[in-house]
């Protein structure tokens, strides 16, 4: 079973940019990226890549509400979707 990025999640591109998850194949830049639905599974039990995973999620959400809040600011306001 493989799945999409959308399906994976909206973050995925911060998690691919990190090197965190690999597509299947070699895709374009642009194109739609798919994942190996075991390969997910393995890393969902691995407790490091999973820190990883979590640290740069936490990062970018961060960066999101710096950016709508304006530089200015540092009152945290949460998860941003």
């Amino acid at each position: 079973m493989v799945f999409p990025v959308s399906a994976v999640g909206t973050r995925s591109a911060a998690q691919l940019a990190a090197r965190l998850l690999n597509p299947l194949g070699k895709p374009s830049q642009n194109a739609r990226k798919w994942f190996a639905a075991v390969e997910i599974e393995r890393m969902s039990h691995d407790p490091d890549w999973l820190d990883k995973a979590i640290r740069i999620v936490e990062k970018q959400i961060q960066e999101m509400n710096e950016k709508q809040r304006g530089k200015g600011q540092s009152k945290d306001i949460g998860c941003v979707s």
